[in-house]
């Protein structure tokens, strides 16, 4: 066995042991509404502060992670946790730095904790072989009035732990910023997200890529949060995950950025700590734009690799392209239903509990939400648990309606 597997084995035997600890904050997620955090104020601190008033006790539970982050850090990654802790906090945003410390003031929280949170996704990336996102997005093949939908699941091996603390968050940034407001699904404590939209019609997330260029940089939660309060259109966006434009943003680890906007633009953003590139949906002959747990450019393909457990990514990436190939007028139904899908294409049908090569999945690395954003009319329909088993609700930057499925 390779270090690298050691470390991957170590690192999921323990969170397995730490998830015991979220019990203790559990609520049940199948039969409730979920939690909608809207943060606003006249400063970046002032909205770390009512961020951190409004999920207190959930981010003390989840303080737990971070405790025994800092307990295994040195061992899993070979660095002290003030050599991590200063490799991402020199590489985030300054107004976002003003958010942390406003949050850390309302819960208690220390900086150092609040950034181990922050930066759990490039942690794990470091640290682990385990997990599987899945995103698409549709363009010009979807029902007459309803524009682009951008939609996705998000697979993840800490799902025991972190589905318990997910919440949704609306951010209307101070007046004077000029930023955009802000929507999207994160984890109580983390000042980033995982998918989201903005009030201009972009929206955006993330799949994480097995690679070996990783080092310090800005936190991918906040990659996404950054762009889209600063930008309002796929051209731009991309502008800004590539160069950093307005906030010097330096990529950690290796993701795929997708996203679209209410004109029909659509894009994937692939990088790693030191290469970059870009597939347009404009240079395809296809109406939408498929992406799951690997590079697909020529470009990006010799800095990635999948692992055996990881196979199933190629698999994914099937589905979805079966699906959209075979699907005209998209609507939200069909959003919601390939969302759920069981169907594995090794065997073009169910394959039973687990459901390792679906878009849902209920194995190791299973899904914790779904996603999916109406761009051209400012809402979403979100499930924050196994969309298979869990309602999906309509939020707008204001409401929050349903269960409507």
């Amino acid at each position: 066995m390779n270090k690298r597997k050691l470390r991957s084995t170590i690192f999921i035997i323990c969170l397995l042991f730490t998830s015991l600890f979220s019990a203790l904050w559990y609520f049940d997620k199948f039969n409730i509404k979920p939690r909608v955090v809207d943060v606003y104020g006249e400063s970046f601190y002032d909205l770390g502060i009512m961020y951190g008033s409004k999920v207190r006790d959930l981010a003390l539970g989840i303080g737990e992670v971070a405790k025994y982050l800092e307990t295994v850090l040195p061992n899993i990654l070979k660095v002290s946790v003030e050599e991590y802790v200063n490799g991402f906090l020199l590489n985030t945003p300054s107004y976002i730095k003003e958010m942390m410390y406003g949050f850390a003031n309302a819960t208690g929280l220390s900086l150092k904790y609040i950034i181990l949170l922050n930066s759990f996704a490039d942690i794990v990336e470091l640290a682990s072989e385990s997990f599987g996102c899945s995103q698409f997005t549709c363009i010009n093949n979807t029902l007459y009035g309803l524009g682009p939908i951008y939609a996705r699941t998000l697979d993840y091996m800490p799902h025991y732990i972190l589905e318990n603390w997910q919440i949704i968050l609306r951010i209307t940034p101070p007046s004077w910023s000029g930023m955009n407001k802000v929507l999207g699904v994160t984890i109580a404590g983390w000042m980033g997200l995982l998918s989201g939209m903005n009030d201009h019609g972009l929206a955006m997330g993330i799949s994480q890529i097995f690679s070996k260029e990783l080092d310090f940089g800005t936190p991918m939660g906040i990659i996404i949060l950054d762009t889209l309060f600063n930008t309002t259109n796929v051209i731009d966006a991309q502008q800004h995950i590539v160069n950093g434009s307005k906030s010097n943003i330096r990529h950690a680890g290796a993701w795929c950025y997708m996203m679209v906007d209410k004109n029909e633009n659509a894009c994937i953003v692939e990088v790693t700590h030191l290469h970059n590139n870009t597939i347009w949906h404009s240079t395809t002959n296809k109406p939408f734009l498929v992406i799951t747990n690997h590079f697909i450019s020529p470009e990006m393909i010799p800095y990635h690799y999948v692992p055996n457990i990881a196979i199933n990514t190629y698999y994914r990436k099937q589905v979805l392209e079966e699906i959209l190939l075979n699907k005209d007028n998209f609507d939200l139904k069909d959003v919601i239903e390939t969302l759920r899908s069981h169907y594995d294409i090794k065997i073009h049908g169910d394959p039973g509990p687990g459901y390792i090569n679906c878009i849902c999945n209920e194995w190791f690395s299973g899904t914790m939400h779904a996603f999916a954003a109406i761009v051209a009319h400012n809402y979403s329909l979100i499930c924050l648990t196994n969309p298979k088993r869990g309602p999906f609700y309509l939020v707008s930057f204001t409401e929050l309606i349903g269960p409507i499925s």
